[in-house]
């Protein structure tokens, strides 16, 4: 094809496939969308997809208070919370609390009005899906002296 139309060319599209009720892994050929004045070595391409059972399950982990003033005590109510989540069983044994970073920001005091802070999970393995986290909101006590 032409130098300025391949010179640009970053993806070659295929054609739309439909998959329904898939429950096995596999392999299938898939046309190449044409492109005007361009001409390929082949007109297919072979993908592959993985297909691989899942199971849900929960961890507890620590919540990080960020942007806390160091003249200030503070407790979370509670300083845990349970992380739910659906995974591959290829890596169900390979998940650890380690893996997780969880916060909620001490300015929500401030914003809000309120001794309420969101629960925001920040970290987490890259093949876990379907997080949430309860409770969602934690109680946060300021401790005077």
């Amino acid at each position: 094809g032409p130098t300025n139309i391949l010179d640009t060319l970053s993806f070659i599209t295929t054609s739309a496939t439909n998959l329904f009720n898939i429950s096995n892994s596999f392999s299938q050929e898939i046309n190449l969308k044409p492109i005007k004045n361009v001409s390929y070595s082949t007109n297919k391409v072979v993908v592959t997809v993985n297909v691989e059972k899942y199971t849900e399950s929960t961890i507890e982990v620590p919540v990080f208070l960020k942007n806390k003033p160091d003249s200030i005590d503070i407790q979370l109510l509670p300083e845990k919370v349970t992380l739910k989540y659906c995974v591959g069983l290829s890596n169900y044994k390979h998940v650890n609390s380690a893996q997780f970073v969880v916060t909620a920001d001490y300015n929500e005091i401030i914003k809000k009005m309120s001794n309420k802070l969101s629960v925001t999970i920040k970290e987490y393995p890259s093949f876990l899906f379907n997080l949430s986290s309860y409770p969602s909101t934690i109680e946060c006590i300021i401790k005077k002296e």
